[in-house]
């Protein structure tokens, strides 16, 4: 399987006095791709969550972009956690565009970054042709926010690395990984040794921030930002049949959209991990086939 690491590059920002570095993957098999898009994850996660769909995202000519957001994967880690917000990744998201001068591409997102692609699409209407939302709409339910939040904060380190994975594996169960190679990738990318101790890869940071914010009981709502994004986008959103956070209703609201689809994985809840056959293949079939799909 395709090695992310391997394509690594490092965009340095000056935020509030200090340095930090962005890590960035640009992957292509030749300068003869025929097309470009950009994996978003989520709170939790890191570029390597995209591994596998890359591989065959690669595999069919296209070039591929990966990124860490601030405190995942091999980005810095933020001074002020306080900066651990949407609206500070969006502005992360529209520098880095300009930068590759990224245009008329495909996004692909999970969770947090379907919210970071919505936004985006909405500052900048020539960024992307197609837009993949997997699991998230543009509005989330204050009382769902706050239980991810409390949960996020409650995670322990482990004090061996069997612990570490068994809880991930009870966590994300039903999220569409399936076999043993999976669930050995997803473990490694996941669990770091700090401090004599297995913990999650991520910022604990992170997690505070979105804690102290979930508290105030205000919903997650861009609808501005969704009715803002360009008529000419195509839309697919990828639901989880068991998401707590990705509702019909809201689903059904954004189906108004003459140019949004919809497909639903059968008993996976939030968010489905696009590491199994069919989770790539409905992505990878809609880019090549537009609009296949039937709404569901």
């Amino acid at each position: 399987m395709l090695n992310i690491t391997e394509y690594i590059k490092y965009e340095k920002f000056n935020i509030q006095n200090n340095t930090y570095h962005l890590a960035v993957y640009d992957i292509k098999e030749n300068d003869n791709y025929k097309d470009t898009i950009l994996l978003l994850h989520g709170i939790d996660g890191l570029a390597k969550d995209f591994s596998y769909l890359a591989n065959d995202l690669v595999k069919h000519n296209y070039r591929v972009i990966l990124l860490d957001m601030f405190g995942r994967g091999k980005s810095s880690f933020l001074k002020n956690r306080e900066l651990y917000i949407n609206d500070f990744y969006t502005k992360i998201l529209i520098e880095i565009s300009d930068r590759i001068g990224l245009q008329n591409i495909n996004i692909c997102s999970t969770s947090m970054g379907a919210l970071l692609t919505i936004s985006l699409c909405s500052h900048k209407n020539n960024i992307a042709k197609r837009i993949i939302l997997n699991d998230i709409g543009p509005y989330v339910d204050p009382t769902r926010q706050l239980k991810l939040a409390q949960f996020f904060n409650n995670i322990p380190s482990f004090t061996n690395y069997a612990e570490a994975c068994n809880f991930l594996k009870n966590i994300y169960g039903l999220t569409g990984i399936e076999t043993k190679e999976q669930w050995l990738y997803f473990f490694k990318s996941r669990i770091t040794y700090v401090n004599n101790s297995y913990r999650l890869h991520s910022d604990p940071n992170i997690f505070i921030t979105f804690l102290e914010n979930a508290k105030t009981m205000v919903p997650i709502d861009i609808w501005y930002h969704w009715d803002n994004i360009s008529p000419n986008t195509k839309i697919l959103c990828l639901r989880g049949e068991l998401s707590p956070l990705f509702n019909k209703s809201t689903l059904n609201r954004m189906l108004e959209n003459n140019n949004c689809q919809s497909y639903t994985f059968k008993n996976i809840a939030h968010a489905p991990m696009l590491f199994n056959k069919e989770q790539k293949d409905v992505i990878i079939s809609w880019l090549e086939n537009d609009n296949f799909i039937e709404t569901s």
